[in-house]
């Protein structure tokens, strides 16, 4: 008989009050050891220096400039302004990855952190789409846009899916 079967049969007859810990105690550490990983990556921008076609995912940012107008009619609030990059994340060995451009986010060099903005969905603008289940090899890109401060300067982009986590320094 092998050892887990033996260790199993001696904990079968064990009364639940003591069973219950030790069965958390396992789920603690099957939790701690599988699964619970995140990937993180820092490169620059315009390129995916840094990261290997052996990661899961690429991310290259190219700065495409600041504006007081997206579109024909979109305009930031008073004292912002848009910035836009051309995102592209390639996946390149996972199956079923789900990319979306709510992964994003900029920060800026007081430490802010700003979330993509409306103004990219403008039907002018050529924007990153959400797609599901992207399989190694595939590509997705467009154009990512915030509102930030007309002062403020930005520092990063951050690519974070809850698995894999990149930094592109702008």
């Amino acid at each position: 008989m092998n050892p887990i079967a033996k260790m199993m049969k001696r904990y079968i007859n064990m009364p639940l009050k003591k069973a219950l810990p030790l069965l958390f105690i396992g789920a603690l550490v099957l939790c701690a050891t599988t699964g619970c990983t995140t990937q993180n990556t820092t490169q620059s921008a315009g390129n995916s220096a840094g990261q290997s076609s052996s990661d899961p995912l690429s991310v290259s940012i190219v700065p495409m400039g600041m504006s007081m107008q997206v579109g024909q009619y979109t305009t930031p609030k008073t004292g912002y302004k848009f910035v836009s990059y051309n995102a592209t994340v390639k996946n390149n060995n996972v199956d079923d990855q789900h990319v979306n451009p709510t992964y994003f986010t900029l920060k800026t060099s007081d430490g802010k952190v700003y979330d993509v903005d409306s103004a990219m969905y403008d039907q002018s603008v050529n924007s990153f789409q959400m797609v599901m289940k992207t399989q190694p090899g595939d590509v997705v890109s467009g154009t990512i846009i915030f509102q930030i401060p007309t002062n403020a300067k930005p520092v990063s982009i951050l690519y974070d899916d809850y698995t894999h986590k990149i930094t592109t320094t702008l």
